[in-house]
């Protein structure tokens, strides 16, 4: 008999930031950058979902031309999620070879609870310029830079996934009906943090017409959010938890080469090797 169906989804983010920032020269050899903002995160979702399963009139596409109930499928007709952030970065260069980079972040977010829902995370880096430093001159090695980095980054979760919510369900009778969500909240949840750590070098010979970049890197991923799935007689399908500790390391290689390089040709070769384990 043919049916009828309006779906409306829409998606909305709102970012208000400001950022201050500083930069000074300190002597011949130092220099300073300075910077301090904030962000404020606003997200809204809404979605519905309405159908006419059976059409009353052949050919007439509207809600009311229905020989049945309207059907409401909707699940999440209105989600919101909130951010608000501060964060501060510096820069320390030294005779322009030599340079630490600093920063800090702390978000209060609005799906975690009360006592977690403020988190900090941070990244330093120090990379040092070595020809420069040693002001080696060569036909050989015509640069070379060291470089080291240890960094976190926090996350939150989805929205309301700390208390038990109603979703909207198939109509009976013409009126709307709900249903508690099948999936197990957890009002105790915890920020997911990540910690890596990634060391490397970039060298280059013969007037940069080689190079090599070396980079291995080390992340821990802990406090993971995750659904486990809960057997049917319990009334539920999973349960939200903070589980899991998972972490990746490997190397990332990039050799680039211009065997021919004139002023009318030339020829780069680049090539990348990379390779990751992961243990959960």
């Amino acid at each position: 008999r043919g049916s009828y169906r309006e779906e409306r989804i829409g998606f909305s983010e709102l970012n208000t930031d400001f950022l201050l920032n500083y930069k000074k020269a300190l002597n011949q050899k130092f220099d300073l950058n300075l910077g301090f903002g904030g962000n404020a995160m606003r997200q809204i979702g809404r979605y519905a979902d309405v159908i006419a399963p059976e059409l009353a009139v052949p050919g007439i596409f509207t809600l009311s031309n229905s020989r049945v109930a309207l059907q409401n499928l909707a699940n999440t007709p209105y989600t919101e999620k909130r951010i608000n952030s501060i964060y501060a970065t510096g820069q320390l260069g030294f005779n322009n070879y030599l340079y630490l980079d600093v920063s800090a972040r702390n978000d209060w977010s609005s799906t975690l609870p009360t006592d977690s829902r403020s988190y900090l995370y941070y990244a330093a880096n120090v990379s040092a310029v070595l020809t420069d430093a040693l002001k080696i001159q060569s036909d050989v090695l015509s640069f070379a830079k060291l470089r080291f980095g240890v960094a976190q980054v926090g996350n939150d979760t989805d929205p309301y996934q700390l208390a038990t919510i109603y979703n909207a369900q198939t109509a009976v009778q013409g009126g709307p009906s709900y249903s508690e969500s099948s999936v197990l909240v957890n009002p105790n949840l915890k920020p997911e943090i990540s910690t890596s750590i990634e060391p490397g070098f970039d060298v280059r010979f013969f007037h940069n017409r080689v190079g090599l970049d070396f980079t291995y890197y080390n992340t821990q991923s802990k406090n993971q959010i995750l659904p486990i799935p809960l057997t049917n007689t319990s009334g539920y399908s999973a349960r939200i938890i903070n589980a899991g500790l998972i972490e990746n390391q490997g190397v990332e290689v990039i050799l680039n080469a211009k065997p021919i390089r004139n002023r009318n040709f030339s020829w780069d070769i680049a090539l990348n090797f990379s390779r990751n384990r992961s243990e959960v």
